[in-house]
């Protein structure tokens, strides 16, 4: 698998509250994340730097064969790092109200798990066809699921980063997962909404079909969101997947 990750602070923010990583298990089994900080005092960057090493460093030490495993294993350290920022941002007064979304993927064989709180996102690119995979949660994208709103409204309303889930707000989190069968040659993207608020599908996708090397596609959708605006950081996450023959 080759895979590339930029993160930048973006046109309007003096601090990179997104954090990100890739991380391998005892047994060589990929993790690769994105997480999107959230709170004054810039305790959003404490909040994902959390998240994120508590999960990747934890995964360090696992040694996983079956995708149903990594699925009850997320649900635990996901879990265990809510409750973690969670009981950090009540005992100081500068963390209150720290969060951060998370979105995580793995692969075993021919099978991904993606494991998701908040409005950072996962897609997948296959025969030069762009796929959103998760499903933001967040208070536009339920006003736009019960219809109160169309998606062009959705597109800039003035609450659009307004999540509904994330990461050491509340003491319990909702976990959304998505699974499905990879093909050889198919791309994963994580991203924070920095990429996905200044760039439509359409826009990510020409990048990727436009790049073919890993490095070149993370540098190119930070660049283009940064010209779009920049109103936000900027993480992008991508790996191109290559399966072993006997299960392409």
């Amino acid at each position: 698998m080759k895979f590339a990750i930029k993160s930048d602070v973006g046109q309007r923010r003096k601090v990179n509250e997104d954090a990100a990583g890739y991380f391998e298990s005892k047994n060589n089994i990929p993790l690769m994340m994105v997480c999107d900080g959230i709170g004054g005092h810039n305790a959003g960057e404490i909040a994902s730097a959390m998240a994120l090493m508590s999960i990747g460093q934890a995964w360090e030490k696992t040694e996983f064969n079956d995708i149903e495993e990594v699925y009850q294993w997320l649900i635990k350290k996901i879990t265990e790092a809510n409750e973690a920022i969670f009981t950090r941002s009540a005992q100081y007064e500068d963390l209150y109200g720290m969060g951060t979304t998370v979105v995580v993927a793995s692969i075993i064989g021919n099978q991904l798990m993606i494991a998701n709180v908040g409005d950072s996102r996962a897609y997948v690119l296959r025969n030069f066809q762009l796929k959103q995979l998760t499903e933001d949660q967040s208070l536009v994208n339920a006003l736009l699921k019960s219809g109160e709103i169309t998606p062009e409204e959705a597109e800039n309303h003035p609450n659009k980063n307004i999540v509904t889930q994330s990461l050491g707000v509340t003491s319990s989190v909702e976990i959304d997962f998505v699974r499905m069968t990879i093909k050889n040659e198919d791309t994963l993207i994580l991203c924070s909404d920095g990429l996905s608020d200044m760039l439509s599908l359409e826009e990510i996708r020409n990048v990727m079909n436009h790049y073919s090397d890993v490095e070149q596609q993370v540098e190119k959708a930070v660049q283009e969101a940064n010209e779009a605006g920049g109103r936000d950081n900027i993480t992008v996450a991508i790996a191109k997947i290559q399966l072993q023959e006997e299960v392409a």
